[in-house]
């Protein structure tokens, strides 16, 4: 009962401090509060979270320690009663530099800013850091230029500007959402259930021994445009909308071809992102059940399928009304609905 009294007084003090835009930084299970994420992200140590609430933030400092930078999601419709968190950074970038190894970033919308691992050749080696369940709508760039890092794992974002992985080795894609191209992976990158949602431009530039699996292609150009100087790639149980028969660069296995667009989705069209489109697949579609583990092929694949909202695994509040006063007994009448998720 203690537990759950002071889980409830936590989230309430939350609620009141989202109002102020304050940033938790949560280190050894003890918070300290800052009112600019600068000064957050300077103060957290490895190992930290640094939850941020819904609101408009910049972030002009290095993250260069591995700690978990934590929004409460990118969708409108799943943050009505916090507000979105959104990093705008208009005109400068957001760096990931070495000494970030074992670091996250979740369920922030990261708009009009490039995100770029590394600001040289010197410090842009970071392992194991996951980006999960963010929207970046500019440049995602993985290095400077060859970089070394492993392990980098992006999942469950939407993509809807270029991701240039800078000639990285062993990368990872699964879940995620893309508008624009892919370029420049050099060997050992994986991207599994994506959804690559452009129709007529080139989907892969100079990328070359990397698998691609269960994934949904809605390329419908001419053929010889879908990927272009790219070798030695490995293609599994992907889904074309275009008949790519004999123009994939490398090994193409149980590939489905000129699928029409109106047997896949249960409510898609265009080739940008829109939260208030379905991305399911049809009960129809070829790609139902069709992933090398038995599941569908996209986002909905997996054995832990894409979740809905974008919200991030952490407790959110899903809906909040506080009295602007107290009754005639000098009660306070607060109404707060909270909802968790394993990831």
């Amino acid at each position: 009962m203690k537990t759950i009294f002071l889980f409830l007084m936590l989230l309430l003090s939350c609620t009141f401090l989202n109002a102020q835009n304050l940033i938790a930084v949560e280190h050894n299970g003890v918070s300290v509060f800052y009112s600019t994420l600068d000064s957050a992200v300077n103060a957290a140590q490895t190992g930290d979270n640094v939850y941020v609430p819904g609101g408009n933030f910049t972030l002009n400092v290095p993250i260069s320690k591995g700690f978990n930078l934590i929004g409460v999601g990118y969708n409108p419709d799943s943050t009505i009663a916090t507000g979105f968190t959104q990093i705008t950074n208009t005109g400068s970038l957001i760096y990931i530099v070495t000494g970030a190894d074992n670091g996250s970033i979740t369920g922030i919308y990261f708009y009009n800013v490039d995100i770029q691992f590394g600001t040289s050749t010197s410090n842009q080696t970071v392992n194991n850091f996951i980006i999960t369940k963010c929207r970046i709508t500019y440049v995602l760039s993985l290095g400077v230029g060859y970089p070394t890092s492993t392990n980098l794992v992006f999942t469950e974002n939407i993509f809807e500007s270029t991701v240039n992985g800078a000639n990285i080795q062993n990368s990872h894609f699964y879940k995620n959402i893309f508008t624009q191209p892919i370029q420049s992976f050099l060997q050992g990158n994986e991207f599994d259930n994506n959804i690559f949602l452009l129709s007529s431009s080139t989907s892969i530039y100079y990328t070359n021994n990397s698998i691609f699996k269960n994934n949904v292609f809605l390329f419908n150009a001419n053929p010889v445009y879908f990927i272009y100087n790219s070798a030695s790639n490995t293609f599994v149980n992907n889904l074309f909308v275009a008949n790519l028969s004999g123009y994939l660069p490398g090994t193409d296995i149980g590939s489905l071809y000129n699928v029409s667009t109106s047997s896949l989705f249960v409510n898609q069209s265009g080739s940008a992102y829109d939260y208030k489109q379905n991305y399911h697949l049809k009960s129809t579609s070829p790609g139902k059940n069709y992933g090398t583990d038995g599941t569908d092929l996209g986002v909905y694949g997996t054995a832990t399928p894409w979740k809905e909202g974008g919200v991030p695994y952490n407790p959110h509040i899903q809906f909040q009304s506080i009295a602007t006063q107290t009754d005639g007994s000098g009660n306070l009448s607060i109404n707060i609905k909270v909802a968790a998720q394993k990831n």
